[in-house]
Parts: C-alpha cells; sequence; structure tokens
C-alpha cells in the first residue's frame, strides 16, 4: 500500500498570499511558545501550515491539538486525516487510528477513516472493530467497509485485507452483509474458506441475492455450469433488476449449448442496459449460435451505431484522447497484479506502468470499435502499420503447405486481420467475432458463434491444405478440447492443434507478436518449431508449447501498453 511522504507541494499561492500565511504561522508560533498546552493554537498552525505544504508541521501540530483537548472529535478526525495523508510510516499513521476509538460509536465516518488508518498499520482487529462501529451507525458504511478492506492497490496485502473481513466478520457474525464481505475477499486472495462464508451469507439470510450471484459467478469461473446456471437463476429471481447476472447467466447456458436460452439471457440484459454498446455485440453473439440471425444482425447495428456515435473521424484523435482517461477501479487487480509480478519492475514506477497498461487495453478496444463501425474508413488503421518482414512467411508457405499463424490476447491484436489482408497472401482467421459487417476482414472470419469444434477443425484444416494462411489466438476459447498449461501460477486453456497439425500433417506454423512501438502497429513473425524425424509426438508437442510460451512470456515482460489484459489468458488469471 502506498504512504505517501510525510511534506507535500504547497497549495497554489500568489506571493502575497503566501507572505501573509508566513506571517500568521509566525504569529502562532510565537503564541505557542507562550502558551504551549493551548490545543486551538496548534490546531490553527495546522490549517496555515496545510495552505503552505508543511506537511510535517500538519502532522505534527494535529497531533498535539488532539493529545492537549482529547474530547474533540472534530481534532481526532484531523489527526486522522493528517495521518493518512502525510503520515511517514504504518506505525505512526495506526496511532492516530486508535488513539480516535472512543469516538466511534457516534461517528461514522471518524471511525471508517481510522479503520483505513489501522488497516495501513497492519493493525487487523482494531481495524475490523472500527469498521464494525461504523456499520453500527449507518447501513450505507458497508460500502465504506468494503472500501477500507480493499483499500490497498497492491495485491500483496490482499491477506491483511481479508483478516480484516474475516475479523470483521467475527465481531458482528450476525451481519450476512459482512459474512459476504469475507466471502468476496477471500475469494479475491484465492482463499478456500470463501465458500465457507458464502455458506454462512445464505445461511443467515435465504434470500440474499448478492450472495447467490457470488456463488454462480464462482462457479462459473470454476467451471461448474450447471451449478452456476443454478446459482444465476436464484439471483435473478431474487433481484431481477441488475443486468449483470443475466450476462453471466447467459455465458454459462452458452457454455452448455442452450443456445437460444443463453440469447434470450443476453437479451434480458441488453434491455437493462440499453446504452452500452458492448452488451449489444454479446447479444449478437449469443443470437448468431441461437440461429436468430435477423435478431443478430440488429443487435450488431445497434452495437456498431451506438458504439460509432462515441468515435471521431480521425483515429489518431481517438487514440490520443484514450491516452488522457485512466481509471485503475477499471482493471482487474488480479490481472494487474499478475502482469505486474512480470515485469521489471527497477524500470517501472508502478503508478505509470499501470496507466500506460490501460492505455494499450483501450488503444486496441478503439482498434475493434474502427473495424466494426467505422469499416469504411480501415485505411486510417493500416496507415500506421509499419512495413512488415513477411519472410518467415514466405520461408513456412515454401514447404507447399498453408501455415497456421499462432499468437495470444496481447498486443494490438484486433488489427492483426488488416495487416494480414495487406499481404495479399489467402487466409482465414478462426475467432469468437460475429461475422456481421461490411469489413472484408470479416469476409474471412470463421466465428465460433456460428461454428461448431468439427466445422472450425474441418474448415481449418481444408484451408490449410490448399495453401491458406489461419490465424488463430491460442489462449482463446475456440476449441473445447483443450488442456491446462501453468504460466507463473495461472492455468492457461490451451490446444494442441499447432503441434498436431505440425506432426500429423506437415503444416508449418508461426508466431505473429503484435506491439504497439512509437505510436505505430509492429507485427512480427517468428518461427515455431517442425518434428524430427522419429520424434514422439508427446515429446514435440512439449517443444513446441514450449516455444510458443517463451515467445508470450518475452513479450508479457515488455512494455506495458502492448498487455491487452482483456481475453485470452487475462480471464484465465482473472479467475
Amino acid at each position: 500500500m502506498e504512504i505517501r511522504a510525510h511534506d507535500t507541494p504547497a497549495m497554489a499561492t500568489n506571493g502575497s498570499t503566501r507572505r501573509s500565511l508566513e506571517d500568521q504561522l509566525g504569529t502562532l508560533t510565537a503564541q505557542i511558545k507562550q502558551e504551549p498546552t493551548r490545543a486551538r493554537l496548534y490546531a490553527e498552525r495546522s490549517m496555515i501550515a496545510i495552505r503552505l505544504g508543511a506537511g510535517r508541521l500538519v502532522l505534527d501540530d494535529a497531533k498535539r491539538a488532539y493529545r492537549l483537548a482529547p474530547d474533540r472529535a472534530d481534532y481526532a478526525r484531523r489527526w486522522v486525516v493528517s495521518a493518512l495523508k502525510y503520515g511517514s510510516s504504518p506505525t505512526l499513521i495506526a496511532e492516530a487510528g486508535a488513539a480516535s476509538e472512543k469516538f466511534w460509536p457516534e461517528d461514522s465516518l471518524l471511525a471508517l477513516l481510522a479503520g483505513r488508518a489501522l488497516v495501513i498499520g497492519r493493525q487487523e482487529a482494531m481495524a475490523a472493530l472500527a469498521l464494525c462501529r461504523a456499520m453500527e451507525r449507518k447501513r450505507k458504511s458497508l460500502a465504506w467497509c468494503r472500501t477500507v478492506v480493499n483499500a490497498s492497490e497492491d495485491m500483496k496485502d490482499k491477506a491483511l485485507a481479508l483478516a480484516v473481513a474475516i475479523a470483521a466478520h467475527k465481531r458482528l457474525p450476525e451481519r450476512a452483509e459482512l459474512a459476504l464481505e469475507a466471502a468476496k475477499v477471500a475469494d479475491l486472495a484465492g482463499d478456500p474458506r470463501a465458500e465457507q462464508f458464502l455458506d454462512k451469507a445464505i445461511a443467515l439470510r435465504a434470500d440474499y441475492a448478492a450472495a447467490h450471484r457470488l456463488r454462480g459467478v464462482r462457479a462459473f469461473e470454476a467451471g461448474n455450469m450447471p451449478d452456476a446456471i443454478a446459482a444465476l437463476r436464484r439471483a435473478i429471481a431474487l433481484k431481477p433488476e441488475p443486468a449483470g447476472p443475466y450476462e453471466k447467466l447467459s455465458k454459462a447456458l452458452w457454455r452448455e449449448g442452450q443456445f437460444d436460452e443463453a440469447a434470450d439471457a443476453m437479451l434480458e440484459a441488453v434491455a437493462r442496459r440499453p446504452e452500452d454498446p458492448a452488451w449489444h455485440r454479446r447479444a449478437a453473439i449469443a443470437l448468431l449460435s441461437a440461429g436468430r440471425d435477423d435478431e443478430a444482425q440488429t443487435a450488431f447495428d445497434h452495437s456498431t451505431r451506438l458504439t460509432g456515435a462515441g468515435l471521431s473521424d480521425c483515429l489518431t484523435d481517438d487514440l490520443l484522447l484514450s491516452r488522457r482517461s485512466f481509471d485503475p477501479k477499471r482493471l482487474s487487480r488480479k490481472v494487474v497484479s499478475w502482469a505486474w509480478s512480470l515485469a521489471d519492475q527497477d524500470k517501472h514506477d508502478f503508478t505509470q506502468w499501470q496507466r500506460r497498461a490501460h492505455r494499450g487495453l483501450r488503444a486496441n478496444h478503439i482498434l475493434r470499435d474502427w473495424i466494426e463501425a467505422r469499416p469504411e474508413q480501415s485505411h486510417q488503421i493500416t496507415a500506421l502499420i509499419d512495413p512488415v518482414d513477411a519472410h518467415p512467411l514466405a520461408e513456412a508457405r515454401s514447404l507447399g503447405k498453408g501455415v497456421l499463424i499462432v499468437g495470444a490476447h496481447v498486443g494490438p491484436f484486433f488489427a492483426a486481420p488488416l495487416m494480414l489482408e495487406e499481404l495479399g497472401f489467402p487466409w482465414q482467421w478462426i475467432a469468437s467475432n460475429p461475422p456481421l459487417g461490411p469489413s472484408p476482414a470479416l469476409t474471412r472470419l470463421i466465428s465460433t458463434a456460428t461454428h461448431s469444434d468439427q466445422e472450425i477443425s474441418a474448415r481449418m484444416r481444408s484451408s490449410l491444405e490448399q495453401g491458406e494462411l489461419i490465424y488463430l489466438l491460442m489462449d482463446g476459447r475456440q476449441y473445447r478440447k483443450r488442456r491446462m498449461v501453468m504460466l507463473h501460477g495461472v492455468a492457461i486453456s490451451f490446444p494442441r492443434v499447432g503441434a498436431r497439425l505440425a506432426y500429423e500433417h506437415g503444416i508449418p506454423s508461426v508466431y505473429l507478436r503484435s506491439a504497439w512501438q512509437k505510436g505505430r502497429l509492429s507485427f512480427t513473425f517468428h518461427k515455431m518449431p517442425l518434428p524430427k524425424a522419429g520424434e514422439a509426438f508427446e515429446l514435440f508437442d512439449a517443444r513446441w508449447t514450449e516455444r510458443f510460451f517463451e515467445y508470450l512470456c518475452k513479450h508479457l515482460a515488455g512494455a506495458p501498453e502492448n498487455l491487452t489484459l482483456s481475453g485470452g489468458i487475462w480471464d484465465a488469471v482473472r479467475r
């Protein structure tokens, strides 16, 4: 958890105002020398020190004012706020929080602030007491409790957050809300006790929709679709207003092959969030899977119309605008923490690294939006593509067959189909995108929304045998038959299709790296292994997979704007 330095830049003041403040500070300092036990003087001087940017003096005077007038709740609050802002160590910050304990029963805001200070100071039990006091006074404080429990942006503190959540639950065991909060934080921390706390929350309140929703989400992420469907339907029956459970229910039904019901659930979600183009797009995919093509086209048209309304006429303007907006709350903590663990942390400031990663995510989505909502202006994307060295691709094609181009959900991969179109080779690609709209790249799409696994495999083999290129992101969900590969503690879903095509059919493959470089799109092809004479498939498969993840890990350790943080491996991290 970041602790701010004890000094801070002065507030904006002109020269005369600053001199006036310095004169007032001098006067108060002289009065304090004469009356060193008057709390009011220290309180007044701390307020002047804030405007002058003297952080250490602010904190020292706020502490002295409260120590001299321990019955003043406003002085206690000022000390806690000053400690949170200017405290130089967790111990000093926690001291301010603990000193205000007697005011917690009557002052929920002070209890909340104290709870935050005590979390920083790693005093879990007392922090829990403060949070519980806040909750006893005001139901809204549950949201504040959640904020404090999850206060740290550094996922190394997730164990501390869990300790606080569990302690709070033990202090108020009759509160289903706190049992659910403990379940949420345990789920975030990957702690197996999450299910225990979830059971407790539902036992305390059988009609607790949020608890049933979390149970459904956990079952979904564990791959247990029947339980996910049952829990999400229960959550919807109890509280049908939110859109989120319908969207997750749609995904679970789709995974079970219940395409028509999946489409209906997604339409219910859209009805609750009609202004969100992403949800119309998801509805189009679900409707295509259900064979409801006309409805799918309508949903996709809604999506592109809403998306297009938010775009300018210039791609670079949209990309520049996206650089200015940054909300870390929109990024999954699990994803950010995992990606940061792979970065060269000596070369990066975390805040700037995270900002650049968010910029890459937004940029990739803008590319997709332009491809779908501005197909007639796709030349603005291709104008950003640097010249591509296609020699590795041509060398692979010289073997007389097609080439499997593999990649992952990293970098500006949405622009890869446009790059392949520019190369001039016959090609197709496999993705979950809806095959709707006039974009030339979409005419070459083999969509998982409209084709079964068997159909996809048959079309892919046929195209490769005819000398075509096939582009496939290996970390996606294009194949139901996949095995799990461990990557830095995360189980990644990964098919054997690349190695098997090379081993059984002599189909070569290349790895495609997509990256932003100095504001432009860069694509690089790398050779993948071919089987050796007499080599067993298991050995070749291991060698092929190792090379793939070697390329991927090198990418993940590079520039943060090339992470993307969405889809494929990132979904696995988020689970």
